[in-house]
């Protein structure tokens, strides 16, 4: 099952794919009426809320969200998105992920105001709001792998850092969080590891291998 292995699950557990041609194997998204929901809702109680959308034709941003953000993304050399304006304007296909940005409003304190939706709203860092289908995490989406290939528990390691890790940690039969990792991450984890900066992912593996 070599052509299994060279895969990548992306999108915090939305979606799988093939490093050999791209091909996406399934995904979970968010239907066009769920994520207007989604949108709604951030937009009235979360005032000067930046906005963006993660589709299966491309990734879109609303103009503040874009403007705070080009130069960055030119100065990493990164492509700019496949469209700028109201995301309203890109929902018509649905959303595998929208995600929100505030100049003041904390990420988790963001993250109330969805959490009466059937949605899964996490985040990989303290300043995007990431919101997908109720059915994604990456535990899941491992989880449905491994299965798939095979694999038990026991012998899956994982490693993480933050909030959308924590399931992924719990479940795998070796979960590790780095030391600047969330409390959250680091109470799921079965070991805590150095730091990103010191290269704790390899003083792991170099201990194992």
């Amino acid at each position: 099952k070599a052509l299994e292995l060279e895969m990548s699950i992306v999108y915090n557990g939305a979606s799988r794919m093939h490093h050999a041609d791209g091909s996406v194997v399934h995904h979970h998204s968010l239907g066009a009426d769920e994520a207007a929901v989604v949108v709604t809702r951030l937009r009235e109680q979360v005032a000067g809320v930046h906005l963006g959308l993660e589709t299966p034709q491309g990734w879109f941003l609303d103009e503040p969200f874009f403007e705070a953000g080009k130069a960055r993304l030119e100065a990493r050399g990164m492509p700019l998105p496949d469209g700028v304006g109201p995301i309203e304007d890109f929902l018509s296909k649905g959303a595998i992920k929208i995600f929100a940005r505030h100049p003041e409003r904390s990420v988790p304190a963001m993250a109330t105001t969805v959490e009466d939706l059937r949605v899964y709203a996490t985040w990989s860092g303290p300043g995007l709001l990431e919101i997908m289908h109720p059915d994604v995490n990456k535990r899941d989406a491992l989880e449905r792998l491994c299965a798939e290939l095979g694999i038990d528990r026991e012998a899956v390691a994982a490693f993480g850092d933050n909030h959308n890790d924590v399931q992924m940690l719990a479940w795998a039969g070796r979960g590790v969080a780095t030391a600047n990792a969330s409390a959250e991450a680091r109470e799921a984890a079965d070991e805590v590891t150095a730091a990103h900066h010191e290269h704790g992912v390899a003083v792991v593996l170099e201990r194992w291998f």
